[in-house]
């Protein structure tokens, strides 16, 4: 599910206090990382998308990002 939330913290102060979605997010890290990750995590991560399951990558990306989310989709 594309939720939206709001970045209560990240390590790298891109995001914090701004609202992201799901699929934004995910795409962001696609884009920074498509250089230097493998294929399988980019596909693993396009899939997720596809198959509506994005909360797994965002999961994913808050511990490779040190990011801490609120879910403002309830």
């Amino acid at each position: 599910m594309n939720r939206t939330y709001k970045v209560k913290y990240d390590s790298g102060d891109i995001y914090t206090n701004k609202i992201v979605t799901s699929n934004q997010l995910i795409n962001d890290f696609l884009e920074v990382s498509n250089e230097f990750e493998d294929a399988d995590l980019i596909g693993w991560l396009q899939t997720l998308i596809k198959n509506d399951r994005q909360d797994e990558g965002v999961d994913f990306i808050c511990n490779a990002w040190d990011l801490i989310l609120e879910n403002e989709t309830e």
